[in-house]
């Protein structure tokens, strides 16, 4: 089994960034130890199915909440800790997402927490956002590698995920994308 270094120094060729590897390769090696933990709840997942719709249930609960929150008239932080409610939202959708049967289901929980991962890994550091290519297959295979120590082509799961991409998300990534630049 590699090191996670060197599957994080390949990773950093991929994503076009040879002259930031130094510098890289901690940031990356750490966005893989958050998949692992992630990896550890994932293999505890009996039913995929159930997971994802819960969490959009619990979605739709946030939404009745918001909408209940506005019409107080004094603010709810005065009295408890504030939550990000966006960020919250966020996450259950990703959940909801990941963990559903997905447009292809012989596409296991790992194999789409790692499409999800690479396409992160890519919209953060390469110059090109995600795209059905050789960049974005590599980058989430050696993420695969690094939380199995197994070699796997994840090409349907990274196809599957771009495909579940809406209109709005593709949006929100192109806003995001230029104020980053």
């Amino acid at each position: 089994m590699r090191s996670l270094s060197s599957i994080a120094e390949e990773m950093c060729l991929y994503l076009g960034r040879r002259k930031d590897i130094d510098a890289l390769r901690p940031v990356i090696e750490r966005r893989i130890e958050d998949l692992l933990w992630i990896r550890s709840s994932a293999d505890q997942l009996r039913n995929g199915r159930a997971t994802s719709k819960l969490a959009a249930e619990a979605r739709r609960d946030l939404d009745v909440l918001r909408r209940k929150l506005s019409t107080l008239p004094v603010a709810p932080a005065e009295f408890v800790e504030p939550v990000d409610l966006a960020k919250l939202d966020k996450g259950l959708q990703w959940v909801e997402r990941v963990y559903g049967s997905g447009p292809d289901p012989r596409s296991g929980v790992l194999q789409r927490i790692c499409a999800v991962g690479a396409r992160g890994l890519i919209l953060e550091f390469a110059k090109q956002a995600p795209k059905k290519s050789s960049q974005y297959y590599n980058v989430a295979a050696l993420l695969y590698e690094a939380m199995t120590g197994k070699q796997q082509s994840l090409k349907r799961a990274c196809d599957a995920e771009l495909d579940t991409w809406t209109p709005e998300l593709l949006e929100h990534n192109e806003r995001a994308r230029s104020i980053k630049r």
